[in-house]
């Protein structure tokens, strides 16, 4: 019996050894990773070794398995945070890449946030912001060599000018009745002896054909010449190199791709720098000519966007700020050693500075005003300056029930839960449970791939599911197709239309238009789901979305455009509006097959009638009555019997009341009202020297 206990005991440790052998093992890399990881938690927390469980965590960073890594930089974020250093926020930041992880990365946040504050409250409390100008002026360019004049357009009076920051005066270089109308102005530039201006020139002839120009002309207005034109193109010249005769610029297409160019002033000869894959959204040449900052998005299609270098000499190009959030604006110091920023990596957006000596990026970025909300930095001046155009004002969708008791309208409501303020088009599904709506994300930027977010709203739970498309650019006047799996939207500059599937999000061509053959504008499904009507310049055009086939169903008289059509109910009649020159604009009804029209009533001009739609009996159309005047005065809601007769107002109306919508069931309808509106600020004095070096012994 002994002999068996001492056979079994002695099997018993042959086991327990193959046990353990095998624990180690099969899984040795891995636990030990597992154990290195727990021996830093012990030096930092038992043992207040921070320095040395920096040591031991740096390495398991880069662990293949994500659970290790992003457990690592947490632990590293808080001994750097415990021995004071910069490399907290560093490791966090890189924390926040790890999808895998939400816990840690939601941790993550919570601390960048809590570093965010500590920052905050550690910042000059002699920063104040200086309004300068209303909407009126728009910023167009960088402050001049010598500090004293930014480029701007004067929106009100039409002109090209010059802006003085320091005495408020603007001076005319040129007056453009074309401007904001069929021709904007993309981009302006100093030249280094400040006596001329190279400007962008975008132009939509008669054709919708698109032309891209650079014009040169002196400050005094004279000399102007075309230096560059092309076709499906825009340019914006950034800045000038400091000989006076080599222009910096971009060149954008339709397609939502880039290129950097120089410009021979002399000649308009062009040299390609570089070709990226995206729309900068700001630019910025230093003072010595040698490296242009810009931002890209973070990955195609996206709405955030990095920062990066181009050497001007080399054409090299590196990206010189990367994070998970929305990086852009990039504005060089006349210093040339610091690059400034716009960032919303706190969640609130405000101005970063890095460091970037000889073009590298040697430290991390620093705070330096926080919580500025949706900026745009332009300029920065040699005292420490800082130019800038801040967005204020809203714009969102708004929805309003009938009563049928009362017959009553309700006071209009805002829909949208995610994000408020920056919703722009609505449109409702057929069963009138869902409305689609397209919102702005990364500012108030427009036409910029990645920026646009198609949100659909349940109206009576009000949950909501987003979806980024991924279209060229833009995305407006949504419609859901008559069998509810997907909207229908415009985009590329609307000349296409895409299908998004209402389940994934995928986006699919639908048709195509030229820039010659006309836009889609304010498209509609045919209630057949197998067509839709639109009015590209100035027909009504009836399209199969299977074959792409087209046929015209309306003409207006010359003097006349069709600026909208909506189809009955049952498919058989088409309302349209039209615009042009009559001292009076007709709402009229055409049969869908074609044949004599309808007056319903009229508007004198410049007002227009935009429909809302119809009711579900086809009795009676629903419009909003605009001024087109501007941004002055409130728009209302009216009806009026599709037999003809006159508007009758339902006692809706607000402040710059636009594309509304009816329910198909005829209980609610959806509105856009607000304005953006934009001011231009300088943060006086916040970018302090930088300090100057120690005198050698």
């Amino acid at each position: 019996m002994s002999h068996n206990v001492g056979v079994m005991t002695a099997l018993g440790r042959c086991l327990l050894v193959v046990a353990i052998c095998g624990t180690v093992l099969l899984p040795a890399q891995q636990r030990t990773e597992s154990q290195r990881l727990q021996d830093a938690v012990q030096l930092s927390e038992s043992k207040g070794d921070y320095a040395g469980a920096i040591t031991i965590l740096q390495p398991l960073t880069a662990s293949r398995d994500s659970s290790i890594a992003a457990r690592a930089l947490l632990e590293l974020g808080e001994a750097y945070e415990k021995l004071g250093g910069d490399g907290a926020r560093q490791a966090y930041e890189k924390l926040l890449k790890y999808d895998d992880q939400p816990v840690l990365v939601a941790e993550a946040r919570a601390r960048l946030a809590r570093l965010a504050t500590a920052a905050r409250a550690a910042l000059p409390q002699t920063t104040t912001v200086r309004h300068l100008w209303g909407s009126r002026y728009s910023v167009v360019g960088a402050l001049s060599r010598d500090g004293q004049a930014l480029p701007a357009t004067d929106d009100e009076a039409r002109a090209l000018g010059l802006l003085y920051p320091a005495t408020g005066r603007y001076q005319v270089v040129l007056s453009e009745p074309r401007l904001n109308g069929d021709a904007i102005l993309t981009g302006a530039a100093i030249s280094p002896d400040g006596k001329r201006l190279a400007f962008g020139w975008s132009v939509t002839q008669a054709s919708q054909t698109q032309i891209g120009e650079i014009h040169l002309v002196g400050v005094d207005g004279a000399s102007r010449r075309t230096l560059l034109s092309e076709k499906s193109a825009a340019f914006n010249p950034v800045g000038w190199m400091p000989d006076g005769r080599t222009l910096v610029a971009t060149r954008s297409f339709d397609d939502g791709t880039s290129d950097l160019l120089t410009v021979e002033s002399d000649s308009g000869a062009v040299a390609l720098l570089a070709h990226i894959a995206g729309s900068p959204r700001g630019l910025s040449l230093s003072q010595d000519g040698r490296l242009l900052a810009y931002d890209f998005p973070a990955r195609p299609g996206a709405a955030k966007h990095d920062i990066a270098l181009l050497d001007l000499s080399t054409r090299r190009q590196w990206t010189v700020v990367d994070y998970p959030a929305d990086d852009s604006y990039p504005v060089w110091h006349p210093d040339g050693h610091r690059l400034f920023f716009a960032s919303d990596r706190t969640g609130a957006t405000g101005i970063w500075q890095l460091p970037a000596a000889d073009g590298a990026a040697p430290g991390e970025p620093s705070l330096v005003a926080a919580d500025m909300g949706p900026v745009e930095p332009r300029a920065l001046s040699a005292d420490g300056s800082l130019y800038f155009t801040r967005w204020t004002g809203v714009v969102d969708v708004f929805v309003s029930q009938l009563d049928r008791g009362t017959g009553r309208w309700s006071a209009p409501a805002t829909v949208a839960r995610n994000v408020v303020g920056n919703n722009y088009f609505s449109g409702w599904s057929a069963d009138s449970r869902w409305l689609a709506l397209t919102s702005r994300r990364g500012g108030h930027r427009v036409f910029q791939r990645g920026t646009h977010v198609l949100v659909l709203h349940d109206i009576t739970s009000h949950d909501e599911r987003e979806f980024t498309p991924d279209v060229p650019a833009g995305l407006s006047w949504p419609a859901w197709s008559p069998d509810g799996r997907s909207v229908m939207v415009v985009s590329n500059y609307r000349q296409s239309l895409y299908r998004i599937d209402v389940s994934t999000g995928v986006a699919t061509m639908m048709l195509e238009r030229g820039p010659s053959s006309g836009f889609f504008v304010r498209p509609a499904w045919m209630p057949d789901g197998r067509s839709i009507v639109f009015a590209p310049q100035r027909s009504v055009m009836i399209a199969d979305v299977d074959t792409g086939i087209e046929r015209n169903v309306y003409d207006p008289p010359e003097d006349a455009f069709v600026l909208q059509v909506v189809p009955s109910p049952d498919g058989r009649l088409l309302a349209l509006v039209h615009g042009g020159r009559a001292p009076r604009r007709p709402l009229l009804i055409v049969p869908a097959d074609g044949g004599p029209t309808r007056t319903v009533t009229t508007v004198p001009a410049p007002e227009v009638l935009w429909i809302a739609g119809w009711t579900p009996d086809g009795a009676t159309l629903i419009v909003s009555r605009d001024n087109q005047d501007g941004r002055v005065g409130r728009n209302a809601i009216w009806s009026v019997p599709a037999a003809g007769g006159n508007p009758v107002p339902l006692g809706i109306e607000m402040e710059g009341l636009r594309e509304s919508r009816l329910s198909p069931d005829g209980l609610r309808i959806s509105f856009t009202a607000g304005w953006s509106t934009k001011e231009t600020c300088v943060l006086e004095k916040a970018i302090p020297p930088i300090p100057a070096p120690a005198p050698k012994r």
